[in-house]
């Protein structure tokens, strides 16, 4: 995830940066670090954001469905 996917995605959300980090449970300056470049995103928080991408309201079941390349 490039680091303005992760900018762009937070906010069209409607996110600051303190939000995102309190809804993934990391902190400000790794998502600072994700968005600047300086380290790079994956893992759960990675997943947690791309979802961040469907549509308000999508059902829930879109939350769990595991994406395919």
């Amino acid at each position: 995830m490039n680091p303005t996917d992760i900018r762009q995605i937070r906010k069209s959300r409607g996110l600051t940066q303190k939000q995102l980090a309190e809804a993934l449970g990391c902190s400000i300056r790794s998502i600072q670090n994700w968005e600047q470049g300086e380290r790079p995103c994956g893992g759960i928080a990675a997943a947690a954001i791309n979802r961040m991408k469907l549509p308000v309201g999508a059902p829930t079941a879109y939350w769990f469905i595991d994406e395919v390349d």
